[in-house]
């Protein structure tokens, strides 16, 4: 018997500390509207013509349809100057600028599954934090490959980020990264 109703204490205790968190994590200074879309867009460093962009919308949230997610298609050996979109188009509201102000209580976070794509250089916040939402993409030299780039976008309450966070937006964009062999052409007489 008190072996039961110690269960249940631990267990009730689990729930309102579980609750406690949840309710904790709502800090109504930093609110803003759902994000539905993120859009990488990395420009050459060296061409700025050259623009790569790819999205991922997921209009219902977790559980719902699956989202749509673009390929990006990269040339290996290239330097890309990154920034992310992010857009609420249920309620056709652009966030990139909402979020630039908030950087204090954000993070993006990259992680790739191939040591071919380098992301740094990422932006800070005004406690010169990573905040991320401009960044640098080094496609590294060799064959074409292919592999993933994950962006996670962390939303911390109190604004340290060194705590606990909410997970806003999270997505995994496929990769292509086209080698850059070079090509000999014959050369040809001109007379």
């Amino acid at each position: 018997m008190k072996i039961t109703r110690f269960f249940f204490s631990v267990v009730l205790g689990a729930i309102v500390a579980f609750g406690f968190n949840a309710c904790k994590s709502h800090d109504h200074d930093h609110e803003h509207g759902a994000v539905t879309t993120l859009r990488l867009q990395l420009t050459n460093s060296t061409t700025a013509s050259n623009v790569v962009s790819g999205q991922a919308k997921d209009l219902d949230g977790d559980g719902g349809n699956a989202p749509t997610i673009d390929t990006l298609r990269l040339q290996a050996g290239v330097t890309y100057n990154g920034t992310i979109l992010l857009r609420n188009d249920n309620d056709n509201e652009d966030l990139t600028e909402e979020i630039r102000e908030e950087a204090d209580s954000h993070m993006f976070v990259f992680t790739s599954n191939t040591s071919r794509m380098v992301v740094s250089n990422l932006n800070k916040d005004s406690k010169n934090a990573d905040f991320g939402i401009d960044y640098t993409l080094q496609a590294t030299s060799g064959g074409s490959t292919t592999g993933t780039l994950r962006v996670v976008l962390r939303h911390y309450d109190t604004g340290n980020k060194t705590e606990e966070f909410d997970t806003d937006f999270d997505v995994t964009f496929p990769v292509v990264v086209s080698g850059n062999q070079l090509i000999v052409i014959p050369a040809v007489a001109v007379h």
